[in-house]
């Protein structure tokens, strides 16, 4: 994504190809991030800040996925993270670890998440699972 510096759609897709039979994503998690108040910021503050609010929040969370996993900005707000072998701790401890930096860094915006993993849901098809997550965030 030439604003934010990490994978855009068009990689978000190309990974997510990646997984094409149901034993690829037994053990896999995903997670959705959305800056909620980015359109407040867009309003109130302009559109550069609207964008210094992405590249921030895609840099914070590049850093903290290093360890974890895939993420990408999945279009507007939107960010996905694709966890391998991914328990419900795991994936708690990511989140956490991604809403602890934001208060830690002071960072102007806020975020809601959501998470799904196939060890419970058990679903053949990894659109699927993105489609679920998207489900779950509303």
């Amino acid at each position: 994504d030439s604003l934010t510096g990490i994978p855009n759609r068009y990689s978000c897709d190309l990974i997510f190809d990646t997984y094409k039979h149901a034993t690829d994503i037994v053990e896999i998690g995903c997670a959705l991030f959305c800056i909620s108040n980015l359109s407040d910021i867009n309003e109130k503050e302009g559109r550069e800040a609207g964008d210094q609010v992405l590249q921030d929040f895609s840099a914070l969370l590049g850093s903290v996925a290093d360890s974890y996993g895939f993420v990408g900005r999945n279009g507007g707000n939107e960010f996905i993270a694709v966890l391998e072998n991914c328990s419900e701790g795991c994936m708690t401890t990511f989140i956490h670890a991604v809403e602890d930096e934001i208060k830690k860094q002071g960072l102007p915006f806020s975020i809601t998440s959501a998470y799904v993993l196939n060890h419970y849901e058990k679903l053949a098809h990894f659109t699927d699972l993105i489609s679920l997550v998207y489900k779950k965030i509303v």
